[in-house]
This record gives structure tokens, C-alpha cells and sequence, in this order.
């Protein structure tokens, strides 16, 4: 920062602090004023009030709604001349008064020791100048009226308007007329002052606050009523440099919102946000980001004071149309591409919630997706958190419910995803070589934007504006027709904002160069866009990861739907992205040339590959193609019959097959193995029938005893032939024991 620039700033800000006397006063201290004016006012009546002791016992009210007036000791002062010459006695402690208070508000705290007075008996009567003192509009006039008469049974008096509540008609046309009048002439006085704003708006002269990026020139021998001297807009060159910053950082470095103020608060010399509390905020950088004022377009009266009777404030409700539009190319600080591009930005990107990063933490690759996926059940981005992306309104249900059910690692959706577009770029030439062609007719046929659509388009927007506020101004008053008015401002407020990227879009492409490229340049282009978009998954920067998340929103149209994969049970499914991938958005920008380029339907799984995928592959080839054994297959693979299983197990649920049991699997792909007497029964009986012992015929054929004496008893069955008993055979052998 240089010298002069911090001199220039420092002057401001002094200059934006400094009060005059009156205006700087709290309302506090103009009670307290206002209160030692009411003492001096009453001493001068005190002699005739003493001598009306005894007579009827009186209040006062007075109020004034603004800081700059100085009625109250006027008013007081009518009061109680009226007071004296009708013999109402007045004591100091009923006389009442609120200091810069609007007559729309019901939370006063004169008003309310006035109802209190007359609520206990310790005044019959009040005396107010006119109706409008009471309240501004006259149904809640005449309603507190009404109150005060039948409930309290006071006697009101309205000195100015000539009104007596003892009186036979007060209560009929008299009253009304009066109230409506007053209510009218504090109307006109509104209008008065909005007429001397337009005038002063229409010779550039500040009526509010001055916009960041702005100062005001002061203009000789005038001042306004705090005390100020007259200004015209100017830019100031210090800020201005701030603003045009911010939107190179928003639009061309990509950076989030969030990422905007952090920057903005490190700075030690970036200067505070008018009305600011201290510090940057995202509320400040979204109407620093909107404001026209930056095109050179001043507007006066584009909202209006509605009061809320019920909720007792008032709210700042949009206009139809402004009452006043100046455009001033002089002062001018963004250029209109850039303020129009960041505008589609904002509708895009529609929030940037989340919670903050720790200041030892750095940016990782999930910034690069951030709200880029979309749940298409619940029609809303998906979130965050760890290393995770999921659903948040899935995850509120129950897990056979959800849409989503799996979890998708933020690491692994960002690199296949961008593995998988950068193929389409490297190894699509085809689609390549159509987009090219498409992008390059639509720049040859000179299209420009019909003035007619964005006329229809600004209608559209009005239109949208008006409904919204007449719903705003009128919810229902049941619970339930509240919650249906609320849906459906969310819903026109999604379909405005569409409108205006739209209508944003449009008022930049009428300002574009077009430039034919080669189809060599488009393949160097997009060839340099893959190496960046490879390298993008390891950046740290927030401005590189900014800037290609911009690139990604483009190539994919804006957000990604993800689909539940495979089986909802843990660890056995897995989402499944689905998008159409359009090369003419980043080859035009996203300047709105792209609506004729040509797309690729994408569906990506995000499923992490196993580490024993290729050994479960080989086993399931294995036991299908070849019907091997499974003690086979193991043999071949390397594995124990314990691995092979799972391997299998593993293979066909991936593949939603029926895992089938070895001993079914046997029974399907082979007959089953002859039993131990088909296979050695013949040789069995033939070392039995040489008198052999059945341990030695066992040790012979390789079996055990009992299989053996199985045997010898299926076939003496078979043949209808007595079995002798081994006790009975052994005693007829000539070898009785077993060899040692």
C-alpha cells in the first residue's frame, strides 16, 4: 500500500465516522433532554396547576418518530394550555412522551405507562395533539381507542383535531375522518421526502450509505440535516482496487466465497465493509458480489417500509420497479462480463455452508467435488464430512428407505472421476472432433442474443418478484398454510434465480469476441486442460482448486446424480455416478455457446478395487469354465480350501450369483464317486477268502478295519451267503495274530 493510498483511506474512514452533534445523540439522551424541556415547560404552568388540585386528574401523552424533530416540548406545551383552560389538573408524573419512536410500533415505553395510567384510575382523562400520535395507521388509532373508552372508561381528548370521547358522536364519521387525515398528512410528509431524494438522486448526490468501492465529493454551501456536507458518488481508487480483486478472485481464481474473506481478513490493509461489525463476513461479500452500483447502475427506491402490525417491525419489501435508475458509465468499477459472469457463478453455486477448515489444516481434494454431487431422491447436493460423501436427508431415514446407502471416499471419487473424463479428452477423438465442429458452426453463424428474450426474461423476473412478495405479505394463519406458503416461496425463489444466471448469461454473451480456432488449437487446449486436471487431485492452493472445480461444474453440466450400487448390506454396494459430459462448455467458457454441443452419457462406479480381485477372477473362471474341483482349484491358485471359499463367496456376490456348497457343486457337474465296496470290494474278498486277517486285508488295500468289515458284510448279503462271526473265523486260521 502505498502512502498516498493509506492517507486517502485513513481520511475516509475519519470522515464516515464523524457526527455532528445532533445526529450522533442516542436515544437515551434525547429522552433526557426531552424530559428537562418537560420540566421547564410545567414550571411555567405550575402556579395554575396548583390551584386546579382537586379538579379532574389528567394525562399527557406526546411523541415524535424521528431524531431530527423537537416537538415534544411543543406539544406539551398545547397540552396543557388546553389543560388549564378546561380545568384538568395535571400532575408532573402523568405526562408521557416517546422520543423518536415510529408511530408503527406498539412497544413503547411512554405508551404503555399511558395505558398503565388510565388502567388504574389514576387519571379519567388524557390529552393527545392528534390521532396519528397514538399510532401512525388508523385502524390500530381507532382500536386503541376504542380500548381505552370501554375498557378503562377514560375520556380522551385530541386537542388539535377538536375531538371529545365525552361528546355524543365522537365514536362516528368525525372520528374516522380526523384519524384517516392524520394518518395522511404523515403521509405526505413520506412523499415530500422521497420526491427530494429522487431530485437529489437524479444529480448524483449520496441520500444513504456509501457503497464500499465509493467516497462522496463534497459539495460547496450545501449540507444535510445531520450536519454533513452535501456529496456526490465518486470512486475511490484505494477500494475500487479491493472490489475489482474480489471478483478476479471469485470468477477467474475460483476461490469459494469462504476462501474470499479468510483472504480479506488476513490482509492487514484491506479496508472494512460499510456497517460492518469489525470484520468481513459472507453476508457482506454476497452484497459486495450483487451490488449494480459496480456496472455504474444507481438505483433509488427499490424496496419500501411495510409494516408488520402483529410482529410489531417493520420489513424491507421490494418494489415492482425502483422508483429511479441512473446509469453512470463514469463510475463504473467492474467490467460487465465479469459482474454478469459472477452472477451465473452465485446461482450456480446456490450455498457455500459448511464448517470451517482449522487453521492447521489444508485444502484437500474433496474440494475439487464439493457440492458437485447431487442425491436425486431429495433433489440436493450431498455433503462432506471426513473423508466421506454421503446424503444427509438419506441418512435420517431407514437404511432399506435410503436412496443412498453407501458411503463414497472423497479421494476415490475425485480421482476416478477425473481419470475418466480425461479419457474422453485424450482417447475420444471422435467425440472431440464433433465437439469442435459444433463449437466452431455455432461462432461462424454469428448468433447473437435475441433483445427479445431478455426482454421476456425481465419480465419473467418481475413477475416472480411480485409473487413473491404479495406471498410474503400474507402466509395463511394456520401452522399448516404457513408451511405450504414457505414451500412455495422456496420454490419461487429457486425459479427466479434461475431466471437471473439466465438473464445474466444472456447480457454477456452480447459483449463477446468470437474467435475462430483450428482443430489443432482445440486439441492443445484441451490436451493442456487434462494435464492440469491430473495434476489438480494433488493441489493444495485454493485458488488451483477453485479454478478446476469451475472446470469440472462445466464439463459435467453443473452436478452429478449418484445411484446406490450392488447390495445395501455394509461393505457390498456402492455408488454409481451418472452425468452427460459436454466439451463445448469449457471450449466456449461457459459463455452459453454450448447448448448445440455435442455430449457423452458418463456412468462411473465409485467401487474400490479389492486387492484380491484378480485371485477371485481366476477362481470363479475356474470353477465355471473349466468345473474344476475346488481342492483343485486351490492346488492351482496356491491357496487353502478355506481361501478358496471366500474367494468364491467373494466372486459371486460381486457378480449377484447364488454361491453354491461343494458337495451340491459335486453333485451337479459330476456323477458321484462309487462307494468303497464297488472299488475294492473284488480284491477285498479275495484276500479274505485266503484266510487272511481283516487288520492285514486292511493294511493291504489301504483302508481301515471297519471299511473292511463293511465290506465282507455287504457282500455276504448280496449273496445270500451266512457270515461267520470273526471269533468263530479266527479259530480256524493258521495265523491267528498280526504280524509285529
Amino acid at each position: 500500500m502505498t502512502v498516498e493510498n493509506m492517507q486517502s483511506f485513513l481520511k475516509k474512514k475519519s470522515r464516515r465516522r464523524m457526527r455532528p452533534e445532533k445526529g450522533n445523540k442516542s436515544k437515551r439522551q434525547l429522552w433526557q433532554e426531552a424530559k428537562l424541556e418537560v420540566a421547564s415547560v410545567y414550571q411555567e404552568f405550575y402556579q395554575e396547576m396548583q390551584k386546579l388540585k382537586g379538579k379532574t386528574p389528567g394525562a399527557l401523552y406526546a411523541r415524535y418518530s424521528s431524531r431530527f424533530q423537537d416537538s415534544i416540548a411543543s406539544q406539551i406545551r398545547a397540552l396543557l394550555v388546553f389543560a388549564v383552560a378546561n380545568q384538568i389538573y395535571i400532575s408532573i408524573d402523568q405526562i408521557f412522551f416517546d422520543v423518536a419512536v415510529r408511530g408503527s410500533k406498539a412497544n413503547r415505553e411512554g405508551l404503555q405507562k399511558v395505558e398503565k395510567t388510565l388502567e388504574s384510575g389514576k387519571a379519567s382523562v388524557l390529552l393527545v395533539l392528534k390521532t396519528n400520535r397514538l399510532y401512525r395507521k388508523t385502524y390500530r388509532s381507532l382500536h386503541w381507542i376504542d380500548r381505552a373508552v370501554k375498557r378503562w372508561e377514560a375520556r380522551l381528548i385530541f386537542v388539535k383535531d377538536h375531538l371529545d370521547s365525552s361528546e355524543r358522536d365522537f365514536d362516528g364519521i368525525r372520528l374516522q375522518m380526523a384519524a384517516v387525515l392524520d394518518e395522511h398528512g404523515a403521509r405526505a410528509h413520506v412523499d415530500n421526502v422521497v420526491s427530494q431524494h429522487l431530485h437529489l438522486a437524479q444529480d448524483k448526490v449520496i441520500t444513504g450509505t456509501v457503497t464500499f468501492g465509493f467516497c462522496g465529493d463534497e459539495v460547496e454551501g450545501q449540507e444535510t440535516r445531520r450536519g454533513f456536507p452535501r456529496r456526490t458518488w465518486a470512486i475511490d481508487e484505494f477500494e475500487a482496487e479491493y472490489v475489482r480483486l474480489i471478483f478476479h478472485w471469485f470468477v477467474y481464481e475460483g476461490l469459494s466465497r469462504a476462501e474470499i474473506v479468510r483472504r480479506l481478513v488476513a490482509d492487514p490493509d484491506a479496508p472494512l465493509p460499510p456497517r460492518s461489525a469489525g470484520s468481513w463476513s459472507i453476508t457482506a461479500l454476497n452484497i459486495l458480489l450483487q451490488n449494480e452500483r459496480y456496472l455504474g447502475i444507481f438505483k433509488y427506491g427499490e424496496k419500501m417500509n411495510v409494516d408488520m402490525p402483529d410482529a410489531d417491525y417493520v420489513i424491507r419489501q421490494e418494489r415492482d420497479e425502483p422508483l429511479h435508475v441512473a446509469h453512470h458509465s463514469e463510475l463504473q468499477i467492474v467490467e460487465s462480463r465479469i459482474w454478469f459472469e459472477a452472477q451465473r457463478l452465485i446461482a450456480i453455486a446456490k450455498s457455500n455452508g459448511g464448517r470451517r477448515r482449522g487453521k492447521s489444516s489444508e485444502p484437500t481434494g474433496s474440494e475439487l467435488i464439493r457440492r458437485l454431487f447431487v442425491c436425486p431422491q431429495h433433489q440436493r447436493p450431498t455433503w462432506i464430512s471426513g473423508d466421506n460423501i454421503f446424503c444427509p436427508e438419506c441418512n435420517k431415514l431407514q437404511r432399506e428407505q435410503r436412496c443412498l446407502v453407501s458411503k463414497l471416499p472423497t479421494k476415490l471419487a475425485s480421482k476416478l472421476l477425473i481419470e475418466k473424463i480425461v479419457g474422453f479428452i485424450t482417447e475420444d477423438k471422435d467425440f472431440v472432433r464433433d465437439a469442435h465442429k459444433a463449437y466452431v458452426e455455432a461462432l461462424e453463424s454469428g448468433e447473437v442474443v435475441d433483445p427479445n428474450e431478455i426482454r421476456r426474461l425481465e419480465h419473467e423476473s418481475k413477475e416472480l418478484g411480485r409473487k413473491i412478495a404479495a406471498l410474503k405479505q400474507d402466509k395463511g394463519s394456520t401452522d399448516i398454510e404457513i408451511a405450504e406458503s414457505d414451500e412455495i416461496l422456496g420454490e419461487l425463489r429457486a425459479e427466479r434465480q434461475e431466471v437471473t444466471s439466465r438473464l445474466a448469461r444472456l447480457n454477456r454473451d452480447s459483449s463477446l469476441e468470437v474467435q475462430i480456432p483450428t482443430f489443432e488449437e482445440t486439441v492443445k487446449k484441451l490436451k493442456t486442460l487434462a494435464d492440469s486436471l491430473l495434476n489438480s487431485i494433488r493441489a493444495k492452493d485454493p485458488a488451483v482448486l477453485g479454478r478446476f472445480r469451475r472446470v469440472l461444474r462445466l464439463l459435467v453440466g453443473g452436478e452429478i446424480e449418484l445411484h446406490q450400487a450392488g447390495s445395501i448390506e455394509p461393505r457390498q454396494g456402492w455408488l454409481r455416478a451418472e452425468f452427460d459430459i459436454c466439451l463445448g462448455a469449457v471450449l466456449t467458457d461457459g459463455s452459453g455457446l454450448d447448448d448445440k454441443q455435442p455430449s457423452r452419457r458418463v456412468s462411473i462406479d465409485f467401487n474400490r478395487p479389492c486387492p484380491f480381485q484378480a485371485e477371485a477372477d481366476e477362481a470363479y473362471r475356474l470353477d465355471t469354465a473349466e468345473e474344476l474341483p475346488r481342492k483343485e482349484i486351490g492346488s492351482r491358485l496356491g491357496c487353502s480350501k478355506s481361501k478358496i471359499t471366500k474367494l468364491l463367496k467373494y466372486a459371486y456376490d460381486q457378480r449377484g450369483e447364488v454361491f453354491v456348497d461343494g458337495r451340491s457343486r459335486r453333485a451337479a457337474i459330476a456323477p458321484p464317486n462309487p462307494p468303497a465296496y464297488d472299488r475294492i470290494g473284488d480284491r477285498v474278498m479275495e484276500l479274505y477268502r485266503q484266510d487272511r486277517l481283516l487288520q492285514v486285508i486292511a493294511n493291504d488295500v489301504g483302508v481301515c478295519k471297519d471299511t473292511i468289515t463293511k465290506v465282507v458284510r455287504i457282500w455276504h448279503e448280496e449273496n445270500n451267503v451266512p457270515l461267520e462271526d470273526g471269533r468263530t473265523r479266527r479259530k480256524r486260521l493258521a495265523v491267528k495274530n498280526r504280524p509285529k
